[in-house]
């Protein structure tokens, strides 16, 4: 979770077993830019389709990951792992919901486009608490 003061130490976690996402996930390509922003070649112990999956494996102590703090979200009340800013400046990608054109969106479509915009408007810079 970016921007909080409780920032990673690169240097000792270098050593850990990571879980990272397969090849092709949007966020692998996050965290591979991450981690050569920092200099660091992650020891890979398991390449998986699911970030719940690597959140998983790190609450059972077998290895460090990067997920979305929206997957984190889904643990709350249940958390059994510490969670640590990657950097004082928030990592962000864009999410966005995509329809065709003049095509017909039902009701709960179109609810549910209005309310991931609403959660989404809602966080600032610095703002995760939403």
């Amino acid at each position: 979770m970016d921007g909080y003061s409780d920032v990673i130490d690169w240097e000792k976690i270098r050593d850990l077993p990571f879980v990272v996402l397969k090849q092709g996930h949007g966020s692998r390509k996050t965290c591979e830019e991450i981690f050569a922003r920092y200099g660091f070649s992650p020891r890979i112990l398991l390449e998986t389709s699911s970030n719940l999956t690597a959140l998983r494996m790190v609450e059972e102590g077998v290895a460090a990951a990067i997920v979305p703090e929206m997957t984190i979200r889904l643990f709350q009340g249940s958390r059994r792992f510490n969670t640590y800013s990657l950097d004082k400046e928030p990592v962000t990608w864009n999410v966005l919901a995509a329809y065709r054109k003049n095509a017909y969106q039902n009701a709960a479509q179109k609810s549910m486009i209005e309310m991931a915009r609403e959660i989404f408007e809602k966080r600032t810079k610095y703002n995760y608490s939403s």
